[in-house]
């Protein structure tokens, strides 16, 4: 079945779109995304694709882009488009839901102040039509749930083809009509194939490469419509698939499914290069809006590919100057403390803290919403598609289950404890943690002081440790609330017991700083991996274990101050480096949470 959509922007919704965007010039007059779902990295070497290969040595690539956790298209779809991944924008369910298509709804509804007047993050698409008004902008796919994806209100032609037997032909005639007749700034042609064959017959089958072989020849179709409509000498052309497969599924954690294709190649790119850097799904979006002069808006995390590019502007960033805020620094975590019901809870030096520093309620955790994933992240910025740690599948906190894509001279993933030794080979710095899964996640040859306790010789240790050795970084975690939350549910009396208990501990943590006579020159932050729900569980997307609290409080923190930034977990490692005076390495994806510090 064929459908067929064109929206006309009026003159009233073109004035109301918002002027977030840099006043910047684009790389080329033309942008062209073609994506594949399900085609994988893997079997390249042996794909009868000349088309590609020929597009590769013209531009830039890699076969190690990684697509979203869990590798599913109504996961990686969206984040190719909008910049973030279900985390954020909320593409995460498989079931029926709060609104959206009933086989592609959000999970959950992303938050009203980050999303558009769409109710979405904004897309590439919405960001394009915000600083070019009156530019042709199309969406041309098999996949019918892709329109959920796109935010269609800002396009000038969307077409949906349907996936019945030879409707990849047809697309790509219709995308082949379009680019001579309309000429688009802006185009995205998304094929449902090698998907279908992969769950047919099998990733990596006979029918899996013939059909590359097809697809292969609608890319030469589509770089021919570009050439004869005189358009191709001012056009960036991108290839990319939403995820890959093994057997005949995707879903999983393996690393055939996660790695996919990333091609660019056009004006302004650079020729026979493979890309370097880690490279994740949203950093497509990101890269569209680097080759189209737009500043993408805070709330995506994915970053643009800026090796491709000619243009030193765009290849080469300046490093943001930091410098060190306190001489000391106190990182305290308490595993499955929630936002929700933090109102009821008995934690005055907590609160205190909230009001005389800086805070949100609404720190998002990575998804799945459990410790080891969470903990990693917070401790090594990034996510977990990049570290690796996947505690749903046996017991990978003690190693990554995937290879991580970053990667020290040691072999493994650094954390900001590792470049807090390499940048202060001096200082003190020890962990006190009670969770004996930290240990793996932290890098523990960094410290000077290392203890795995309980819950009160946690807090025992850590205020004679500060007494005695005034140290400049120190890491706290107790595994409670979780504990509490587990055996009784969260939010029971039993849980906010386990709270005022831990308020008591965050007490005489500071009094210890005191005693030292260091509180004035430290900074304290107060963070959580996830929270929970009543049901006793957490590893979900219910805004009680999504959302988490994020407190900063010391020398140098705005007092009062409500985080207006969109914050995710892997943010807490670069803003605890910030801090530190030590800037964040290009690899993370976390992002300093700047507006903390006076």
């Amino acid at each position: 079945m064929k459908r067929i959509i064109i929206f006309i922007l009026s003159a009233a919704a073109a004035l109301s779109l918002c002027s977030c965007a840099r006043d910047s010039k684009p790389v080329a007059k033309h942008i062209v995304l073609i994506s594949f779902d399900g085609w994988a990295s893997r079997g390249m070497d042996v794909a009868e694709m000349p088309t590609v290969k020929a597009l590769m040595d013209e531009g830039s690539w890699t076969m190690h882009k990684r697509s979203v956790w869990p590798t599913s298209s109504n996961k990686n779809w969206p984040a190719m488009f909008a910049g973030t991944g279900p985390d954020i924008n909320g593409f995460y369910s498989e079931k029926e839901g709060e609104y959206g298509s009933e086989k592609n709804i959000h999970g959950f509804k992303p938050r009203e102040e980050l999303s558009n007047a769409s109710g979405m993050i904004p897309t590439i698409f919405s960001l394009y039509r915000e600083k070019y008004p009156k530019a042709e902008i199309g969406a041309m796919y098999q996949w019918e749930e892709i329109h959920d994806f796109l935010d269609a209100s800002t396009l000038s032609v969307e077409l949906h083809v349907g996936e019945e037997a030879g409707a990849h032909n047809t697309l790509c005639e219709a995308a082949v009509d379009y680019i001579l007749k309309k000429k688009p700034d802006l185009l995205m042609v998304g094929f449902n194939h090698p998907d279908s064959e992969g769950h047919n017959w099998g990733w990596y089958s006979d029918q899996y490469f013939d059909i590359l072989k097809e697809m292969d020849a609608h890319i030469g179709s589509i770089v021919a419509a570009l050439k004869e409509a005189g358009i191709w000498d001012e056009t960036i052309l991108l290839l990319s698939s939403d995820h890959g497969g093994t057997g005949r599924a995707h879903h999983g954690s393996t690393i055939m499914e996660f790695e996919t294709p990333f091609v660019i190649c056009g004006k302004g790119i650079r020729k026979g290069y493979e890309i370097k850097a880690p490279m994740m799904q949203y950093d497509v979006a990101a890269t569209m809006a680097a080759a189209a002069g737009i500043e993408p808006p805070q709330v995506w995390v994915g970053k643009p590919v800026r090796e491709v590019f000619l243009d030193k502007r765009l290849s080469s960033v300046k490093p943001v100057p930091v410098s060190r805020k306190a001489g000391h620094v106190v990182v305290i975590g308490m595993d499955g403390w929630a936002s929700e019901g933090m109102d009821r809870a008995e934690m005055p030096n907590v609160k205190q803290f909230i009001a005389e520093g800086s805070s949100t309620m609404f720190k998002a955790t990575v998804i799945p919403s459990l410790s080891t994933e969470n903990w990693a992240s917070t401790f090594n910025g990034l996510p977990i598609e990049m570290h690796g740690f996947f505690s749903e599948i046996g017991d990978s906190w003690r190693a990554p289950l995937v290879i991580p894509a970053v990667l020290d001279e040691r072999g493994i993933t650094p954390t900001v404890f590792t470049l807090a030794r390499k940048h202060y080979p001096e200082m003190e710095m020890g962990a006190i943690h009670q969770w004996s899964g930290i240990s793996n996640l932290i890098d523990k040859d960094a410290f000077n002081h290392y203890a795995h306790l309980s819950f009160q010789g946690v807090c025992d240790d850590a205020v004679e440790y500060i007494k005695a050795k005034k140290p400049g970084l120190t890491l706290i975690v107790w595994d409670e609330p979780d504990g509490a939350g587990h055996e009784y549910t969260w939010f029971s009396k039993e849980y906010f017991d386990k709270l005022k208990e831990l308020d008591a501990f965050v007490g005489r943590v500071k009094q210890a700083l005191t005693d030292a006579g260091i509180l004035d020159d430290t900074i304290i932050f107060l963070t959580s991996d996830h929270g929970g729900t009543v049901d006793e569980a957490h590893g979900g997307t219910q805004v009680s274990e999504r959302f988490s609290p994020f407190v900063a409080w010391g020398k140098g923190i705005r007092k009062g101050h409500t985080i207006e930034a969109s914050m995710i977990q892997y943010d807490i490692a670069a803003t605890i480096a910030a801090a530190l005076g030590i800037p964040a390495p290009p690899e993370w994806y976390g992002r300093p949470m700047s507006e903390i510090f006076e």
